[in-house]
């Protein structure tokens, strides 16, 4: 083992992490809905760990230069992948939203395979062009914006502004890290402000989850309800936690205790002193990741090895701060610990790139 082995640690460690606490989250749910209290979790052990673990292992053995070469493929495939979802013979709808890619009983969040895309062939971009280059208008800002474009406005129609949000962050900070003027990186952060604000404003849902963060006392029992549920869970949970397994409000309490709300679970079961715990093997994962990207070797290792590791800091982040109340409510799921075998995936290969990086320096 080449790799850095303090990292893959911290891989394992949050891996195991969240599929305990997916055991206890998705017991009631999984009865009610399945009749087997470890259906989630069982599906999640296959599908997510061991197939994630699988791909995870193959990337790690694929040499740096591979992965530059064919990022112009990834990109497109999951380009094609996010606009084929809104074909009704193949777009799978839940909650109100287009985000599920189905062919037969296969089921993929195309989203998920495209944080990996735009953030290698961004990478990739932005390694084969010099520095002078970066600097100008229709050398860098413009086709930064066509590739992100590419990306990012399909998942916004889903609609899925989380997730755009996630991408959009890893996609300034790799621009940031490539070299981009401080000027323009004013002129984009301003574009940005506006542009998330002005489809705030046109989406009545989006202004209603506002209203709600704005507004907490207002309507409890609908628009409210789920982030006061989790507070009551995060504020049950005390300094050490009621224990594992112990959840009141997994029982039909909480909505989504598998998605985002998960965190609130854990909060629950674990206390604060189990959340410190998490927050910390998370800061210490990130804080990792980056070092051994900006340590690379290379440019574009650098830039895909940070472009991962920003992704999954954006995620953690919004996450976290959401379900405490702090932002309003995103969607976003957490990494390594909801579940969504797309997601978990994902992340594991983008950790392995990372461990990946780690081995050539």
């Amino acid at each position: 083992m080449k790799g850095d082995k303090f990292f893959l640690i911290l891989i394992i460690l949050l891996t195991a992490i969240g599929i305990l606490v997916l055991i206890s989250a998705s017991s009631i749910i999984a009865q009610r809905n399945f009749g087997d209290n470890f259906y989630y979790a069982k599906h999640q052990l296959f599908y997510g760990i061991f197939l994630g673990s699988l791909l995870s292992f193959l990337v790690y053995k694929i040499p740096l230069r591979y992965l530059n070469f064919f990022s112009i493929f990834i990109f497109l495939a999951s380009a094609l992948a996010l606009f084929l979802i809104f074909f009704p013979e193949l777009g799978f709808s839940y909650g109100g939203a287009r985000r599920w890619l189905k062919i037969g009983s296969f089921v993929f969040q195309p989203s998920e395979l495209a944080k990996l895309g735009l953030v290698l062939y961004l990478a990739t971009f932005f390694s084969k062009i010099n520095s002078a280059k970066i600097k100008t208008v229709l050398g860098g800002i413009v086709p930064f914006f066509i590739i992100v474009a590419i990306i990012v406005v399909p998942i916004i129609l889903e609609p899925d502004l989380g997730t755009a949000l996630v991408l959009l962050g890893a996609a300034f900070f790799i621009y940031f890290i490539a070299g981009i003027k401080w000027s323009h990186l004013f002129v984009l952060f301003l574009i940005l402000i506006v542009s998330i604000a002005f489809l705030i404003i046109v989406s009545p849902y989006k202004m209603q989850r506002i209203e709600s963060f704005l507004f907490p006392e207002k309507d409890p029992l609908g628009a409210n309800y789920q982030a006061n549920q989790a507070l009551i869970a995060i504020g049950s949970g005390g300094l050490f936690g009621v224990g594992f397994g112990q959840s009141q409000q997994k029982y039909f309490y909480l909505p989504e205790v598998i998605g985002d709300s998960i965190f609130a679970i854990y909060a629950e079961e674990f206390g604060f002193l189990g959340v410190v715990i998490l927050i910390a093997l998370f800061v210490t994962y990130i804080l990792k990741g980056f070092l051994i990207a900006l340590n690379a070797n290379d440019k574009f290792s650098k830039l895909a090895g940070a472009g991962i590791m920003s992704l999954v800091a954006v995620q953690v982040f919004l996450n976290i701060a959401a379900i405490s109340s702090l932002l309003p409510l995103t969607g976003i799921t957490l990494p390594f610990i909801s579940y969504g075998s797309s997601s978990l995936i994902v992340v594991l290969i983008g950790s392995s790139i990372v461990l990946n990086i780690s081995k050539s320096r």
